[in-house]
């Protein structure tokens, strides 16, 4: 009876041999896992949203969340695990030797340094005929402050105001002036330089000399804003939107600016429903809210500047500004060999919604089309073209003044 009761307990005990080695075995070869969370802050322990961290040697990608949080689960703690930390903007940071723990997460700060980085709008200035003065903007693409300054050595035609600047974001508006006074005809080319935090690059000035060329020319309206002017066909126009609050007595006036942004406001100037513009006159050439000695320009006037220009097929690409820092892609056409430095400010119609900013340049004229409508000029992002067409009176539209002769 014993002999039979061995024989049973040895069989049961070799059968389950092999299944518990193997139970034993499975729970040696996993692994044991832990958890790794990177919080990403800079300056103030704000964090960073959307900074890329690559994990090895899991090969493993995440970006951070609003606060600045990021999570990797289920990772071996036998491992050793290396952090990467980027993002646009700023100073990248890695950590290597990373040690987890059995079933716990680690939590990891990762402070990441603000890197400026300078951003133009143009480098290549190409002063042709009469042109003395073209803008450039100078914008902060990183993060905390750029501070830049622009150098002209021993050129001493050649001069940039203002030649520094601070900025977080931007843009900052500088204008590159030359001054040909004493240059021999011909062509001269030469480089200026920017220096800052955020990298340095050079200007490409180019300017040629045909004969006598009038002196530059700039106005003031009547709040004391100082606004560069440009010759084109013998007539001195503004080449920046007019941004007045007050008519040339004084009075005060309604304006607008794209989306009541100031930021707006400093790039494209102030928008005005066509009776304001026209100071609640209505005869063609008036001075309207313009300086002293300045009208808003008529219908003819744009069609002569757009004649001159080679016509309305091609006279928009000689009107707009380079690039598409403002300007949405393709910007087509657009070399601004008028200087006239168009910029797409958009508009605001009568129910007080935005339009159009980065797409369109609108600019009213004086010419009635009806009475609740008149004639504008406008240039689109995706044409070289100027058109000229009636709209209604009560929408806002930017303005430039052309010079009484």
């Amino acid at each position: 009876m014993k002999s039979h009761y061995m024989k049973k307990h040895l069989y049961f005990s070799l059968f389950f041999i092999p299944f518990i080695l193997n139970i034993s075995r499975c729970k040696k070869d996993a692994p044991i896992q832990g958890n790794l969370n990177l919080k990403i802050i800079e300056t103030g322990s704000q964090g960073v949203k959307n900074a890329m961290v690559r994990l090895t040697p899991v090969d493993q990608t995440g970006f951070s969340d609003n606060l600045g949080n990021v999570l990797f689960q289920s990772l071996d703690i036998s491992q050793l695990y290396t952090a990467e930390v980027s993002k646009e903007g700023y100073d990248s940071y890695t950590q290597t030797g990373i040690q987890l723990k059995a079933d716990q997460t680690l939590n990891i700060t990762v402070n990441l340094s603000a890197n400026p980085s300078l951003n133009l709008s143009d480098t290549i200035f190409d002063f042709d005929s009469s042109k003395v003065q073209i803008p450039l903007f100078i914008s902060n693409k990183g993060q905390g402050i750029l501070n830049w300054q622009i150098s002209v050595g021993s050129l001493l035609w050649i001069s940039a105001i203002p030649n520094m600047g601070a900025t977080t974001a931007g843009p900052d508006l500088v204008y590159i002036n030359i001054d040909r006074t004493n240059l021999s005809q011909g062509v001269h080319n030469e480089h200026v330089f920017i220096t800052s935090n955020g990298g340095l690059k050079s200007l490409e000035i180019k300017v040629t000399v045909s004969g006598s060329v009038p002196p530059q020319s700039t106005v003031t309206d009547i709040d004391g804003n100082i606004y560069s002017t440009i010759l084109i066909d013998n007539r001195w126009w503004m080449n920046e939107n007019l941004r007045v609050t007050h008519s040339p007595s004084g009075n005060d006036i309604q304006s607008y600016y794209y989306n009541n942004s100031s930021e707006y406001l400093t790039i494209y100037g102030r928008l005005y429903t066509w009776e304001v513009a026209m100071n609640y006159a209505s005869q063609e050439k008036v001075q309207g809210i313009c300086p002293n000695g300045w009208h808003i320009p008529s219908r003819n006037e744009w069609d002569s500047m757009i004649l001159y220009l080679g016509g309305h097929n091609e006279a928009g690409g000689k009107l707009k500004a380079t690039g598409t820092l403002y300007w949405l892609p393709p910007n087509e056409g657009a070399t601004n060999r008028s200087g006239f430095t168009a910029l797409p400010g958009g508009d605001r119609w009568y129910d007080g919604t935005y339009h159009y900013k980065g797409e369109r340049a609108f600019f009213w004229t004086s010419t009635e089309y009806d009475n609740s409508q008149a004639f504008l000029s406008y240039l689109h992002n995706a044409t070289s073209e100027t058109v000229v067409q009636e709209v209604l009176k009560v929408n806002g539209m930017s303005v430039r003044c052309i010079k009484n002769q």
